[in-house]
């Protein structure tokens, strides 16, 4: 029987990739700020979701959950109640299941927009939140 498994074998953070279209956009996880896109970030595993968001001046900011899944390693501790508390404390209980994400930001109505080293005045159009 193995304590914390799912701690020890697996770390306690995982490593996502955000990029957007255009780049240069920020990107928050819970409301602070954590770069400019294309960007590479070590999060920490979390019980609880995270929300992140991806604004750029003059595109319609969006907004998703990161997506996780149950670490099943965590299943090794068997009946080892301090080894389940040490994971769900570290959050390596869970795990996020998207490390990639590919956001295409859209124009915000009467905003103008750099394309192809121009600016034009792009109508509004629908939001479509990732799946």
């Amino acid at each position: 029987m193995c304590s914390s498994c799912a701690t020890i074998f697996t770390g306690t953070q995982d490593t996502i990739t955000f990029e957007t279209v255009p780049s240069g956009a920020t990107v928050y996880l819970n409301g602070n700020p954590i770069g400019k896109t294309p960007l590479k970030k070590v999060v920490k595993r979390n019980i609880n979701s995270v929300e992140a968001q991806v604004k750029l001046a003059g595109y319609a900011p969006q907004s998703f959950d990161l997506e996780r899944e149950f670490n099943f390693v965590s299943i090794i501790n068997l009946g080892d109640v301090l080894g389940w508390a040490i994971d769900v404390a570290t959050g390596s209980i869970m795990k996020y299941s998207r490390l990639y994400y590919n956001i295409e930001l859209e124009p915000q109505a009467g905003d103008y927009v750099r394309r192809n080293d121009t600016f034009t005045e792009e109508p509004a159009e629908p939001f479509t939140a990732p799946e």
